[in-house]
């Protein structure tokens, strides 16, 4: 099986570990928009670093929703960077 680089995105921080460590457990390699514990404001692209995992390449994008939220999160503004850069994404709930 082919190892994909995957852009995890999550509605609320914490809502795609599960995802993450699957994904891992299947030979992938996972990357976040978001550090842990951050409010969503600033993704690692803004960052003193400035290593937005777009900027090199993604297979996919998967973003992961907590609950039946219907409105956006900060924390999935990845999702407009993910569309615009042409990059596949799926949506899944937690539950």
């Amino acid at each position: 099986m082919k190892t994909l680089k995957v852009l995890l995105l999550e509605s609320h921080p914490g809502a795609g570990d599960t995802t993450a460590d699957q994904l891992v457990q299947d030979g992938h390699q996972v990357h976040r928009c978001h550090e842990p514990g951050d409010t969503g404001f600033a993704c690692v692209g803004l960052g003193p670093d400035r290593h937005c995992p777009i900027d090199h390449h993604i297979d996919a994008a998967v973003l992961v929703r907590a609950g039946d939220e219907e409105v956006p999160t900060p924390h999935e503004d990845g999702v407009r960077c993910a569309i615009r850069a042409g990059i596949p994404l799926v949506e899944v709930n937690d539950d």
